[in-house]
């Protein structure tokens, strides 16, 4: 979508990424121009620039929404940006993620960025405007228990699996669009148990396969449940929620065999844990990345599961040890900016 007065929207391409660039343009674009780019954290900086590259004449609005900048990237995006307001657009900036404070006083100055970390995203945006209606209070319910990882609502294990029904910006675009045009959440749901319906039997075999196989570990009376993942139809946090609840465990260990950890838990900081291994996230869902030596992946890929999961329990453990199970507790809502 070229022309003039054209608002970007960079987001995040889970649910609450696709559910706050819903909310925004529900509240703020009805009738106006808008494009959306769906990016992941990691290519946050590509996609500001693909924003450039596509809309730097046009956009009046560029806008962020369930992404934080990496203190690597920030200065890139950061000259990105006042780029784009040097051009007479307006910078906004939405999220509910821990940001660096360098990093946030050095954007601030271009853009104008709400962070509410008690919120998912999509809640960040609403609470934003004075105008909201009664489809977005539905909404922000389903996604903020999705994102926040409480699970309250009964539309949210739907809405999750719908989303990740397929991995693409097409399917993401059609649940835009959903989002835009329907009165209900429940309508939506309606819409997606078919799709859903499709993959509930492999799912609880998956589900039967996890519980079979998870380990669980003490460290200094924190119980640690973990598994190697090695499926996609499951998604990491339904998995998560699972073998803590078959094992009463504290905290849940997710392990992609390529690196990625993702640490879950309704009790205890994950993200505490996340930082001391270089990651970070929000306090009841995080992760990290673990340079996995080649030779455990290979056994791996030879059926042998493992030695990876011994090394990776190995590492994250003395992390585990030194943060101990820090309660959940103490949101801090920041709003800054021009």
């Amino acid at each position: 979508m070229n022309g003039k007065g054209v608002s970007v929207i960079i987001t995040h391409t889970d649910m609450d990424g696709i559910g706050s660039a819903a909310v925004y343009i529900r509240l703020r674009l009805r009738g106006k121009r808008y494009a959306v780019l769906f990016t992941e954290p990691d290519d946050l900086e590509y996609a500001v620039e693909e924003a450039w590259d596509l809309y730097g004449d046009s956009a009046e609005r560029i806008v962020i929404t369930d992404l934080s900048p990496s203190v690597a990237s920030a200065e890139r995006i950061g000259v990105m940006l006042r780029a784009f307001r040097d051009r007479g657009a307006e910078v906004e900036w939405y999220d509910h993620h821990v940001w660096d404070e360098e990093v946030l006083n050095m954007l601030s100055r271009t853009a104008r960025i709400k962070i509410d970390r008690s919120l998912c995203a999509t809640g960040v945006v609403a609470s934003s405007s004075e105008h909201r209606d009664p489809f977005v209070n539905r909404l922000v319910s389903a996604i903020c228990s999705i994102d926040l990882w409480r699970f309250h609502d009964p539309a949210s294990p739907w809405l999750l699996r719908i989303s990740k029904y397929r991995g693409d910006d097409l399917w993401r675009r059609l649940l835009l669009e959903l989002l835009l045009s329907s009165q209900s959440v429940e309508s939506i749901v309606e819409w997606g148990k078919p799709y859903v319906e499709r993959l509930f039997n492999k799912e609880l075999r998956l589900y039967n396969y996890y519980g079979k196989i998870v380990r669980i570990i003490r460290i200094d009376g924190v119980s640690l449940a973990s598994v190697v993942k090695r499926h996609k139809e499951i998604s990491t946090s339904q998995l998560a929620h699972y073998i803590i609840s078959i094992s009463s465990s504290d905290i849940a260990l997710i392990i992609n065999p390529a690196g990625p950890l993702s640490l879950r838990s309704g009790r205890c900081d994950v993200r505490l844990i996340a930082l001391g291994m270089g990651g970070g996230g929000h306090r009841p869902a995080a992760g990290a990345y673990m340079n996995i030596p080649i030779i455990y992946r290979f056994l791996y890929r030879l059926g042998i599961e493992k030695p990876l999961h011994d090394y990776v329990l190995s590492k994250v453990a003395p992390v585990v040890k030194n943060t101990g199970c820090v309660r959940i507790d103490g949101i801090e809502n920041i709003a800054k900016g021009l």
